[in-house]
């Protein structure tokens, strides 16, 4: 048996005898070389080994399954410095995908509450994932011009702050405000 086929029978049995999370970072390997350069991957690489979640088994089979891929696998020098500007561009996009992703499904749970309320609050509970108040979704729906203005009090009160110092005197007198510099108005959120 030659030393290639010895180095992929070793890797294929190791990935199988893996944690899932040892199984993940291999997939992630492989995903990565398909998806971006080698500069990337050179930079990333010598840290999944090191993860504390991962077993002795995981570590070999990442490193194993890293040399099968031509991948560096025992440098763990000084990456040079067009690689690590490759690996943080390949990071912010994938924070940009991370994000443009979460608006989306954000979105979506909006659109399905709207037709669905009671259905939408059982389907997300069972994941456990913790849905904002009507209260917090009107706050986040309005224009950035009123954030300011508006401060969470409580979880059924807000409180609007309005300054009044840009009023002229005919203006005050026609208010009633007098000399104030600010009018407050708290409001309670009663749902029905």
């Amino acid at each position: 048996m030659d030393d290639n086929a010895r180095k992929v029978r070793e890797v294929i049995y190791l990935i199988n005898e893996t944690t899932i999370d040892g199984s993940n970072v291999c997939l992630r390997l492989l995903q990565l070389q398909e998806r971006t350069s080698r500069q990337v991957i050179e930079v990333m690489l010598p840290g999944w080994p090191q993860a504390p979640k991962l077993s002795p088994t995981d570590q070999r089979a990442i490193k194993s399954f890293a040399q099968i891929l031509e991948f560096p696998v025992n440098d763990l020098g000084n990456p040079s410095t067009a690689s690590l500007d490759a690996a943080a561009k390949f990071l912010d996009d994938e924070v940009a995908d991370l994000l443009a992703e979460a608006r989306h499904l954000e979105n979506l749970r909006l659109f399905i509450k709207i037709e669905d309320p009671i259905g939408t609050s059982i389907l997300l509970a069972t994941p456990g994932i913790e849905e904002p108040s009507p209260l917090d979704e009107a706050i986040a729906c309005l224009p950035r011009g009123l954030v300011d203005v508006v401060e969470k009090i409580g979880e059924q009160e807000v409180e609007l702050h309005f300054p009044l110092t840009h009023l002229k005197d005919l203006q005050r007198k026609a208010m009633g405000v007098g000399k104030a510099q600010s009018l407050f108005v708290r409001l309670v959120v009663i749902e029905s």
